[in-house]
């Protein structure tokens, strides 16, 4: 929450020091930018995107001046490389830098501020990495180093190609970081094309959540969210018919501003495109060209000030995201995940043992809500020996043992027949729970009983 109130503070500044609008104006610029769904979702959540939004939105507050001087390069510097160390992608923001420092060429010599720069920020970021990964964390020779600096972009489910299907979900993860729309899981239609495209992702949690949206108060929601895009349309469209004008006088607000636009857009049209928090500082950054520069054009004919302008779209966004979304997330009971533990954690006592065919989420839940060992469905020699062990010595102080059977997702563990090899066992005997939403099979020791 502090982080991503920290880079909304720093929105509120680019609108009210770079935009040069008032402080009214930028409180409810700010306001559009808050509302957005990806920004007040995970501004209520621990997420390791929003603490380098912050230096990501800082980055851009400096590179928005006409010019910068040595000191400005130094905090640049500072910014960049906790930016990195936050999340490596950001090395994304480098090109905005360098043509920022290039742009500033005649208080600042190119050469000499490009290399110390460079050199410093491969000397933090660089040592800083290799100190974790090299010593700290024992991947002392090169391929194992190298291996855990590229991380799970090794893995190619994350990277997805040229292709137009990719452009649909690039553009519904951007929208989704700008609408929640889980309202749309109550619109028959919307909701059959949504499972169409995503058809390799189990968006049941999604449905589960609004399960108790009216289906006329998704449709008045869908219908707000089309007004929102007319005006993000109209703004753009303004934008677009004054560009030589707006790149004339405000040069130094639109590069910085339309190169950060592009390259992450790029990068993360290819990387999980339909992921939202991938979007967030493509959002925040998307409403500061939006407002910033319809600030520089003639006032909206509708409006007598632009702050109306600003309030009403930041109302709708406010409407739209919390009807829609925040208030159902408000409550556990709507959680689907917590709804497949629920019985689970009524029963699960401490000399019990709970196995997960699929670890994703449920293991954090299960270990949070009971106090039972929570283990992974074994896949390697070593960790069926503990499994095995933990299991007989459960089963022999009159414990059970609560499977989670179900695996249909990409974290599932590659292991299919154990489960079914600990209840064809002897001795024992296996109940299926009659659990909502996921399968969940109970054994306990014939003797015992």
């Amino acid at each position: 929450m502090i982080w991503g109130c920290l880079a909304l503070t720093v929105v509120y500044k680019i609108f009210l020091h770079r935009m040069n609008m008032s402080k009214r104006e930028s409180v409810l610029s700010t306001c559009v930018v808050a509302f957005s769904f990806g920004i007040w979702f995970y501004c209520t959540n621990i997420e390791v995107y929003m603490p380098p939004l912050f230096f990501l939105i800082s980055i851009l507050y400096v590179c928005l001046k006409s010019t910068i001087t040595g000191r400005d390069l130094r905090l640049l510097t500072f910014l960049y490389c906790l930016s990195i160390l936050f999340h490596q992608a950001n090395l994304l923001v480098t090109p905005i830098i360098v043509w920022k420092i290039w742009d500033s060429r005649k208080s600042l010599p190119f050469s000499r501020s490009f290399i110390l720069f460079g050199f410093i920020s491969a000397l933090i970021v660089g040592g800083t990495y290799f100190i974790i990964g090299w010593v700290v964390e024992g991947r002392n020779n090169f391929n194992d180093f190298y291996s855990w600096l590229r991380g799970y972009t090794l893995q190619s489910n994350y990277w997805f190609p040229l292709s137009f299907g990719t452009l649909t979900r690039a553009m519904i993860g951007w929208g989704h970081a700008i609408i929640g729309g889980h309202f749309a899981f109550r619109v028959a239609p919307l909701q059959s094309i949504i499972k169409n495209l995503f058809f390799y992702h189990n968006l049941d949690d999604e449905a589960f959540l609004v399960r108790n949206l009216h289906h006329g108060a998704a449709l008045f929601l869908f219908g707000l969210t089309i007004v929102v895009f007319l005006i993000m349309l109209f703004l753009f469209g303004r934008i677009v018919l004054n560009a030589k004008m707006l790149y004339k006088t405000h040069r130094n607000l639109l590069i910085p501003l339309l190169l950060f636009l592009a390259i992450y857009s790029t990068f993360f049209f290819f990387w999980m495109p339909e992921n939202l928090e991938f979007w967030i500082p493509q959002t925040v950054v998307l409403w500061i060209i939006l407002l910033g520069m319809s600030q520089q054009l003639p006032k909206v004919r509708l409006f007598t000030e632009n702050y109306q302008f600003y309030g009403i779209l930041g109302l709708l966004l406010l409407v739209i995201n919390f009807w829609g979304s925040i208030k159902w997330m408000k409550d556990i009971e709507n959680d689907s995940v917590y709804e497949k533990i629920k019985k689970v954690k009524q029963l699960a006592s401490p000399k019990d043992v709970i196995l997960l065919q699929d670890p994703w989420l449920l293991d954090d839940f299960l270990e949070h809500f009971t106090q039972s060992l929570v283990l992974s469905v074994p896949d390697q020699p070593a960790k069926i020996l503990y499994t095995n062990e933990k299991v007989r010595s459960a089963l022999s102080i009159g414990g059970k043992i609560f499977m989670f059977t179900e695996g249909n997702s990409m974290h599932s563990i590659n292991n299919i027949h154990y489960l079914d090899s600990l209840m064809g066992s002897a001795g024992i005997q296996v109940v299926n729970l009659d659990n909502q939403l996921t399968p969940v099979k109970v054994i306990s020791s014939l003797s015992a009983n």
